[in-house]
């Protein structure tokens, strides 16, 4: 079959590139083309991916419920983060210690990026607009992530879970 490419990652050396088409994420040598290796830990497609700022993972997530972190040097899986529908959305914190997904019942879950375990869900705080979040996204500096959806943008902090900033989109 056609193999294609449905993004692109580029690891923090710039020595590498992550692509994904379908369930399938490739790391890619991006000095000669090569493939390095392949991760086939998904049963649906991959929705969306990321590279850790260390450049030794990556975490993947899925329309089969899934996100996944995985060792970018073997393609082999670290952890499996099991969701209860889609994940729309992944970031993964400037520390690297932690990843935050959300998926598509608007729901954010905070993980540690070293055990896999669930550090805190964004649906069981009072986080005014989050129920319908639709992305993610690290701030470059510190814990704090931005998650979004077309009328509500909320800044939150990643290990307390509190609500800094609420922008609302007036039309």
């Amino acid at each position: 079959g056609t193999e294609g490419i449905s993004d692109v990652e580029v690891f923090p050396t710039g020595h590498l590139a992550m692509t994904w088409w379908l369930s399938v994420a490739s790391v890619w040598d991006a000095r000669t083309g090569r493939r390095l290796c392949s991760f086939r830990g998904h049963t649906k497609g991959i929705n969306v991916a990321k590279v850790f700022p260390g450049g030794d993972r990556a975490v993947t997530a899925g329309s089969d419920g899934k996100a996944i972190i995985w060792s970018a040097s073997s393609c082999e899986t670290i952890h499996e983060l099991a969701h209860d529908t889609w994940v729309l959305s992944v970031a993964v914190a400037r520390s690297g210690d932690f990843v935050v997904t959300v998926t598509r019942a608007g729901v954010a879950t905070v993980w540690s990026a070293g055990s896999g375990a669930e550090i805190l869900t964004l649906a069981d705080l009072d986080a005014g607009g989050l129920d319908f979040a639709h992305v993610v996204q690290p701030f470059p500096l510190d814990d704090r992530m931005l998650t979004f959806n077309p009328g509500v943008a909320v800044v939150w902090n990643a290990t307390s879970g509190a609500v800094l900033r609420r922008f609302v989109s007036v039309h």
